[in-house]
């Protein structure tokens, strides 16, 4: 996709979001006051809508649809350019395919995007051939003009990808991160493939998304070109989906969690406008390693190499903790262990002084050790 400016994010939401809703605010409004509501919210692009209110409400459409053999994805770019569609987002074959079988698809399907200059994005999804990330990236390494709709809570639960190293899996997939132009916004944790989000700052799952998305930001950001953009679409299902969870409350009533529930995400009046959230706002991070893009430059495949991970300048959550795990648990005694052992003073000894113990005692940070609590750097006579 592309518009007349510098590159952007465009925010959009699957129309599967309201699908089904429980009774709240949004669930009542009659579909041209949805569509309104979704455009005054501040969204620009719809998924699986009605073109006709869409585009009454201001709203641009993209489209869908699977491609399980040769021809398909023509026929979905030909009914998505005669309707207008910005482009469209593909789940791809069942997951039981051969790698020729799997390269014949993805073949054709860059092959329909380029002659007829229609995006079309292969989203990462279970049951199709891109549910396992390291089948994707043989896909991606063997075909240069593959773009991609990261939805990664397929992988996230689908494959647990948290159990391991987290981030060298996060590392290795920068080829995958590269081409995404396209994002389907859920949550999911290692059991369940979406979940109930709230601002529980426990909540690691919100942290890796975080990550996995600002990635593809990034790694967009690096390659694109005037107009280019990247669209960022929620897509929280219903649980005739198998995606919201369900559970029965002591009344014998079956109640559905989450954001869909309670319309703290979706509803007219507390959607958060995506125009005015920092959440949502493309900026750079810093990077020591210069990076390409192989759809770009569709000559030799990208290998993966140790030397070619990169994680930026922002640590994730787990990362964090086990870098600060060792002063969070010693801060107490370098601050007044007099208090916590019953006595009127007290003095930390160690065998040096880290430039964290001389800025805690120099008065750098917002608290300070207690007057009756001293700090001896031992050294040998």
């Amino acid at each position: 996709m592309s518009n007349a400016g510098p590159p952007a994010l465009e925010l959009g939401l699957n129309l599967g979001t309201l699908r089904d809703l429980p009774p709240t605010e949004l669930a009542a409004l009659g579909a041209e006051e949805r569509y309104a509501a979704i455009r005054a919210a501040g969204f620009v692009l719809v998924q699986d809508a009605d073109d006709v209110l869409a585009a009454g409400a201001g709203l641009r459409s993209v489209g869908m649809g699977r491609v399980d053999r040769l021809g398909d994805a023509h026929r979905i770019a030909s009914d998505g350019i005669a309707r207008v569609y910005g482009c469209a987002t593909l789940h791809v074959g069942t997951g039981f395919e051969g790698d020729a079988e799997a390269d014949a698809l993805i073949a054709d399907i860059v092959s329909v995007s380029e002659r007829l200059g229609f995006p079309l994005f292969v989203e990462t999804h279970r049951a199709t051939v891109t549910q396992d990330p390291w089948r994707t990236l043989q896909l991606v390494a063997r075909h240069p003009g593959l773009l991609l709709n990261g939805d990664f809570s397929h992988w996230y639960t689908g494959v647990e990808l948290v159990y391991g190293d987290l981030e060298a899996k996060l590392d290795a997939l920068h080829p995958v991160f590269e081409r995404v132009r396209f994002l389907h916004g859920r949550i999911g944790s290692p059991g369940c493939i979406q979940v109930d989000v709230t601002d529980d700052s426990d909540n690691l799952a919100i942290g890796h998304f975080r990550e996995m998305w600002t990635r593809s930001f990034e790694a967009f950001l690096h390659t694109a070109a005037a107009g280019d953009t990247i669209a960022f679409l929620p897509e929280l299902l219903p649980p005739a989906n198998s995606y919201a969870r369900t559970f029965r409350r002591d009344d014998g009533a079956i109640i559905e969690e989450g954001d869909r529930a309670r319309g703290s995400r979706t509803g007219p009046t507390c959607v958060r406008s995506p125009a005015t959230s920092t959440r949502w706002r493309l900026t750079r991070r810093r990077s020591t390693r210069a990076r390409t893009s192989p759809w770009r430059s569709p000559g030799r495949p990208p290998i993966i190499r140790a030397a070619d991970s990169w994680s930026g300048d922002r640590p994730m959550r787990e990362r964090v903790d086990i870098a600060t795990s060792y002063f969070r648990a010693e801060l107490p005694l370098w601050l007044d262990a007099a208090r916590i052992f019953g006595h009127t003073s007290s003095s930390f000894c160690y065998q040096s002084a880290s430039r964290f113990i001389e800025d805690l005692w120099s008065g750098a940070f917002p608290i300070s050790p207690a007057t009756t609590q001293g700090y001896l750097s031992i050294t040998r006579a």
